[in-house]
């Protein structure tokens, strides 16, 4: 259990949408979750109009608050599959203009920290992480002590017109 923590919230900003977590964190890095919310934008299919994306992420907003979140203690993350979608420019811009920081995530970092959050120490010789996103698929594991990381499409390549036999060869390749 963290001891004197501070309550932190994370806004990120998926490929198909916004999820918002909370979490008690102290010093020493040890936390637990307090709330976690899935939610859904449809910025991402053009049904969203900016106005749309403001009442949204101000609905995330809010929440933390109430939680007790400090403003200061707010952080947005983007995707590297939302950063793909040309809406997402929109929403950061919103972001700053209210005055937050927008953390904009690289596929290569996605892959590192998620291997890094799931595979226990002990595992880390002979295992691999993937994670599947509707814009892009990261796939890492360890090699001789260095992280690598590889970047395939996500779940929803056929809206980008990618064929099923062409995400197959890549994949395997």
């Amino acid at each position: 259990k963290p001891v004197n923590a501070t309550l932190r919230g994370v806004v990120e900003l998926g490929a198909t949408g916004f999820n918002s977590f909370v979490v008690n964190m102290d010093n020493q890095k040890r936390w637990e979750i307090l709330s976690k919310d899935f939610g859904e934008s449809l910025a991402y299919e053009g049904l969203a109009t900016v106005e749309d994306i403001r009442a949204g992420l101000k609905k995330y907003i809010n929440g933390m608050f109430e939680k007790g979140v400090a403003k200061k203690d707010m952080h947005f993350v983007i995707s590297s599959g939302a950063q793909k979608e040309p809406k997402t420019k929109i929403i950061s811009n919103e972001l700053k203009k209210m005055g937050y920081i927008v953390n904009n995530v690289t596929p290569d970092q996605e892959a590192k920290f998620g291997l890094r959050a799931t595979i226990p120490p002990g595992f880390i010789d002979n295992s691999f992480m993937v994670d599947i996103g509707s814009g892009n698929t990261k796939v890492s594991w360890d090699e001789n002590g260095t992280l690598k990381t590889l970047e395939l499409p996500g779940a929803k390549y056929y809206e980008k017109g990618t064929s099923d036999d062409g995400v197959y060869k890549n994949v395997k390749g």
